[in-house]
């Protein structure tokens, strides 16, 4: 079953229609299957042929405003979720969706903060307004609808919560760190076993390692106890992200 929550656009003569706000045509396929419209553009979402489930799919307008779902069991999953939406499908604005869809087997639960021209036959359908708390938060109408969609969005809203406090620079610098760190303790090991066997790019890598290292500013003391400190934060992140999930939406 097809269950959509939704505004009807007015009539093209009614001031608010001037607004430019964008209007989607819905069409029921096969009886199972939706076709969405928008500006010239036509996807039509075929439950049956999810390759996860229950899943959530964001519809946006990408390159040359083809409409481009970006799924959940794919963006929860990837740090890089949202440069690689910009890469791959051109969707410069994840803030600015046409819809959003959810799938339960075979049901389907689509709500949009854009306008549709009219509700398809064969749905269930339930008009919301900007005030309305379906319009605002449109994964609550989600958790509404299904038991299972529901876990699924407590994990992503707790998912997103934990990488949106995860500093992406401070990471990659506690990386080198503790690989330059690492670096030096090899080498220190290597010296001190004169039977061992030098690859021929050792003296490069131990020059490179001795003029560009990351320690040469704080020195290995202090490198050292603040990738422990970073740790810890990140541990304490992380055990706030599982205890986040097991709460309510």
């Amino acid at each position: 079953m097809i269950h959509i929550a939704a505004q009807v656009a007015p009539a093209a003569d009614d001031p608010a229609f001037q607004a430019g706000k964008r209007v989607l045509t819905l069409q029921v396929v096969n009886t199972t299957c939706l076709s969405i419209s928008c500006q010239g553009q036509t996807i039509t979402i075929d439950p049956s042929q999810l390759q996860f489930t229950p899943d959530i799919a964001v519809g946006y307008a990408g390159l040359e405003a083809a409409i481009e779902l970006a799924w959940d069991s794919e963006r929860f999953n990837s740090r890089d979720m949202a440069a690689s939406l910009v890469e791959r499908k051109g969707i410069a604005n994840l803030t600015e969706a046409l819809f959003m869809v959810g799938f339960d087997g075979q049901d389907m639960y689509l709500i949009t903060r854009q306008w549709i021209a009219a509700a398809p036959d064969g749905v269930t359908f339930t008009p919301i307004v900007p005030s309305g708390l379906e319009f605002l938060r449109p994964r609550l109408w989600l958790t509404e609808q299904s038991a299972l969609l529901k876990p699924l969005v407590i994990k992503n809203k707790a998912k997103r919560t934990l990488l949106s406090q995860i500093k992406t620079g401070d990471s990659l610098a506690a990386l080198e760190y503790q690989v330059d760190l690492l670096s030096q303790l090899v080498l220190s090991l290597m010296a001190s076993q004169s039977a061992v066997a030098s690859p021929s790019w050792l003296a490069a890598f131990q020059n490179a390692l001795t003029n560009q290292s990351s320690l040469q500013f704080k020195g290995a003391d202090a490198v050292a106890t603040e990738i422990g400190n970073y740790k810890a934060g990140l541990r304490t992140l992380q055990k706030n992200y599982i205890s986040q999930r097991a709460q309510e939406a």
